[in-house]
């Protein structure tokens, strides 16, 4: 594959490990995706293993747009870390979730978000130093989510298994 040498993959050679699931030592063209490999058979794990080395090629970082994996592709590249995405999601609350959405007199605000993690920005934080000493762990490293607030959590306040009168 491309990046044998240089560790820099492609959404391409990504599709191509893809395509290749299943395949062993044993497949006739074994040797596109040897590289990938950690046991003689290709498996998801060797999928995730080869997406950490992903680098972000389409140009300027747009977050509003960006799937999980330009996420992770970019802040790869060193082109935005966690904290920074992190913050600009948490700008993005402040900045929508509180204005008037309803025309009325005394229109309502969206409120959509519950309560934000005061710990966020640590979180991301510690993403980052993990992502810097042992690269991507996993496809969620340092990407922020948002959760129902149905769904009870253990570190967040939320309306899961609350009575209802």
């Amino acid at each position: 594959m491309a990046y044998a040498s240089d560790r820099q993959v492609t959404e391409a050679d990504l599709q191509v490990v893809a395509d290749h699931l299943g395949a062993t030592t044993a497949s006739a063209d074994w040797a596109i995706v040897a590289t990938a490999d950690a046991d003689g058979q290709l498996t998801i794990t060797d999928l995730t293993g080869v997406s950490q080395w992903m680098i972000y090629d389409d140009g300027s970082f747009d977050l509003i747009e960006a799937s999980t994996i330009d996420k992770q592709a970019a802040m790869n590249a060193g082109v935005t870390t966690s904290v920074a995405i992190t913050h600009a999601y948490l700008d993005c609350i402040d900045a929508y979730d509180h204005e008037v959405v309803d025309p009325a007199v005394g229109g309502r605000a969206l409120n959509s978000i519950i309560s934000v993690s005061d710990v966020a920005i640590q979180a991301a934080a510690d993403a980052d130093a993990v992502r810097a000493s042992q690269g991507m762990t996993s496809m969620l490293l340092g990407v922020p989510i948002a959760v129902k607030d149905n769904y009870d959590t253990v570190d967040m306040p939320t309306t899961g298994s609350s009575l209802s009168c």
